[in-house]
């Protein structure tokens, strides 16, 4: 299961950054730009790095990089208010009829660790693995020993269809989030966690 938008809403978790950044007088123009600069390098895309992030938007105002960090990483500490609704009762419900979960997250680990344990939902996985590497690269190594039907649930269709591409044995789910699928995208859109359970219980 990945996190950023099958179970946390990265995009709420961003607004709530930026509305705290307006207070101190950086725009969320600001934000939005030294953001992409961020994760963008050429046509590569790259993880997200708050530290980075923190140095670029001290060049554009007045705020030191160490109270822009306070603020980031305030904001993945409350990522329990960040959890789409629902989220919790669809991880103890897939446990409850005997699935084992692994989290499976693309970025920079000690950012991504820093929301799944804001996010509360450490104790619904037998394993949790970060990685910057792409997910076909890093899945081997999530699902060592695991056994039986395998369900991989994501956000990003081309991230699927990679994972796909290298372990087709696999039953992949797209959880609908900001990615849009192709029109012949050969796997289920889900719009909820209803769908989702409905289709892996």
């Amino acid at each position: 299961i990945d996190l950023d938008y099958v179970l946390l809403d990265a995009s709420l978790l961003k607004r709530a950054i930026i509305s705290i950044l307006t207070d101190a007088g950086i725009t969320a123009a600001d934000f939005e730009n030294t953001y992409r600069a961020t994760v963008t390098e050429g046509d590569q895309e790259r993880v997200y790095v708050p530290s980075l992030h923190a140095e670029l938007l001290a060049q554009e105002s007045s705020v030191g990089v160490d109270e822009l960090c306070r603020v980031i990483n305030g904001a993945a500490d409350r990522s329990n208010e960040f959890l789409y609704p629902g989220a919790n009762d669809f991880l103890a419900a897939l446990r409850d009829v005997g699935h084992h979960l692994r989290l499976l997250t693309l970025g920079e680990e000690r950012w991504q660790r820093r929301k799944i344990a804001g996010s509360g939902i450490m104790s619904a996985f037998d394993a949790i693995i970060v990685s910057s590497l792409p997910k076909r690269l890093s899945l081997a190594d999530a699902l060592e020993g695991v056994s039986g039907s395998v369900y991989i649930i994501n956000d990003n269709p081309g991230e699927t269809m990679e994972m796909a591409a290298a372990f087709p044995a696999f039953h992949y789910l797209l959880k609908r989030g900001p990615y849009l699928p192709a029109p012949d995208f050969p796997f289920p859109i889900c719009e909820g966690f209803d769908t989702l359970f409905r289709l892996c219980a």
